[in-house]
């Protein structure tokens, strides 16, 4: 504001006539531009805040978006602290809270959506979904079910009716309710098969068939269960990968072992494809297993020999080698299987002390 003065100043010095009254008029044309320029300042001022809360806010939703959910959770929290009358406030809490989930922070997204809720406007609905999201992750199954439950009721316009759908589903089928389950996603007059008609995220369609399959296979009904597997989409590898498995333990579950066998081979292949261990490892099991049921010892052995040297984590390799030693004594090959456990334990000395093999 000095400076404003000043340069006023300065201007009006440069029409000053010499003499009292026209240094005079020259104070107040200081004066008035000094006063002019301040206000301009001041309306300056909202302009650059609106500046900056629009650049806050937006550079912490791409961070979110780019998978940056540490930082994008810091700078929503600052976004609130900064601009508290913001109309925006209630969606960046939203952020705040599915940058902290996306962490594993259950606790503190519960928090931020459960108190926030009431002020949460247009985006009720979001809210009610990651509640829901919240409360699974947390394993509290009836309550994610109920906010999922809620948010099909009151939201009926609602972007997120079928992914709610699905979720309720799944939080039923976690508490073994699958009777439940396949009435939630069969009934055609039901939210999902309704959601699903109106062209909802194909990834969540996919999904919610394989649960229900899932849930058929849980009941034994083992024909529909495969039925429902016919229709599923193979374009996303996992969603395949999910569906081969499925398949696969259906026709073992039906008497098809040597089909089920034989479709391990795409399995393992799509687990692969997926650069996910976990998968790789439980389609290595599962054809292991499935040779072991069949009577193919050798095989079997072969197959779990070979689960260790795929990468797959720790547990998986102990899993394999433990049945390695158990179906060489089923052959009363003693020395077999001594010899697998000396070699096992030099490679993992740390095993030598404890009870785990």
């Amino acid at each position: 504001m000095r400076a404003l003065l000043q340069q006023a100043g300065r201007a009006a010095g440069r029409f000053a006539r010499p003499g009292g009254r026209g240094r005079g008029r020259a104070r107040r044309l200081a004066t008035a531009l000094a006063f002019g320029a301040w206000l301009g300042a001041l309306a300056v001022l909202p302009a650059l805040a609106a500046d900056d809360e629009a650049r806050l806010f937006n550079a912490a939703a791409k961070a979110f978006q780019d998978g940056l959910t540490g930082y994008a959770e810091q700078q929503m929290a600052a976004f609130v602290t900064n601009f508290p009358t913001s109309p925006r406030v209630a969606e960046a809490i939203l952020l705040q809270a599915r940058a902290a989930l996306a962490q594993g922070k259950t606790a503190p997204a519960l928090d931020l959506l459960s108190t926030n809720l009431a002020r949460a406007g247009q985006v009720t609905d979001q809210y009610r979904f990651h509640l829901g999201r919240a409360r699974f992750e947390k394993g509290d199954y009836p309550e994610a079910a109920e906010e999922f439950r809620r948010l099909l009721k009151d939201h009926p316009a609602s972007t997120r009716l079928l992914e709610a759908a699905y979720w309720e589903a799944f939080a039923l089928y976690k508490l073994q309710q699958r009777d439940r389950t396949v009435d939630l996603l069969r009934k055609p007059d039901g939210n999902f098969q309704q959601a699903a008609r109106a062209g909802g995220n194909p990834e969540y369609q996919a999904r919610g068939r394989l649960l229900l399959a899932e849930a058929l296979f849980g009941q034994q009904q083992l024909a529909e269960a495969e039925a429902v597997l016919g229709g599923v989409p193979t374009n996303q590898v996992e969603i395949a990968w999910l569906r081969q498995n499925l398949l696969c333990r259906i026709q073992l579950g039906s008497d098809r072992a040597e089909l089920a066998l034989a479709n391990t081979t795409n399995l393992v292949a799509l687990a692969s494809a997926s650069s996910r261990p976990v998968l790789v490892a439980e389609s290595m099991l599962l054809q292991a297993s499935i040779l072991e049921l069949l009577g193919r010892t050798a095989a079997a052995i072969a197959a779990y020999d070979r689960i260790p040297a795929a990468g797959v984590p720790e547990a998986f390799q102990r899993n394999a080698f433990l049945k390695t030693v158990e179906l060489s004594l089923t052959q009363n090959d003693i020395a077999a299987a001594s010899a697998r456990l000396e070699k096992y334990l030099a490679a993992r000395p740390q095993d030598a002390k404890s009870d785990v093999v």
